[in-house]
């Protein structure tokens, strides 16, 4: 398969297995190709995707993120500080790094908040059983956030799953993950603060989250 991978462009990966309206109903074959997590990083190291692209693998499919706005980037930044000067040793953050959440599945989550595991510092990805929270920043990507990565996070029981969302100003706290889903859902807005269930000794502010 390395040969193989080395031959093809990406755009070609993620038309693999499209369907084409053009064929007789009477001889089509429908068929769709997933990708492994195995398969995907070696599609990633042959170098197919373009250099300044990230892709995250989500059940077998493998999707484009959008390019970061400035707003993004920075409320990355900004919680990258937050995080790291709040929880010191106590954890390890994760920004943007790929996580293993099954055979068929690699996200890059914006933010992983792990335990201080000393295997984070070698050619370790986390798992979901290594993390105590896991934050998204939604700005463009709100609808695949609340939809597609939340059933991912709460089918793997991430514990608590935070989602950014830059349009409305507000800190959305999922929590209770239970058969693909969520069961309690809440919106913090400026002025309030909030204590992750995995991290009960540390007090964040909306508004520095938000900021």
């Amino acid at each position: 398969m390395g040969c193989e991978i080395a031959h093809l462009e990406w755009r070609d990966v993620l038309k693999a297995g499209a369907y084409d309206l053009n064929m007789s109903a009477d001889t089509e074959i429908i068929s769709r190709k997933l990708f492994s997590v195995q398969e995907f990083q070696r599609i990633s190291d042959a170098g197919i995707f373009p250099p300044d692209s990230r892709f995250e693998l989500i059940r077998g499919e493998i999707f484009e993120m959008p390019v970061p706005t400035r707003i993004h980037s920075g409320r990355v930044n900004k919680l990258t500080r937050v995080f790291t000067s709040k929880l010191g040793e106590s954890a390890i953050v994760c920004i943007q790094n790929p996580m293993f959440i099954d055979k068929m599945s690699e996200p890059r989550p914006d933010v992983v908040i792990c335990k201080p595991l000393p295997e984070l510092f070698g050619p370790f990805e986390p798992e979901p059983s290594d993390v105590l929270l896991l934050v998204e920043i939604s700005d463009t990507s709100l609808r695949y956030d609340t939809k597609i990565k939340s059933r991912l996070y709460a089918d793997a029981a991430i514990p608590e799953y935070w989602i950014l969302n830059i349009p409305d100003d507000v800190l959305q706290v999922r929590t209770e993950p239970a058969d693909g889903e969520y069961r309690r859902i809440e919106n913090l807005i400026r002025g309030r603060s909030i204590t992750a269930k995995m991290l009960p000794d540390i007090v964040f502010t909306i508004d520095e989250l938000l900021a």
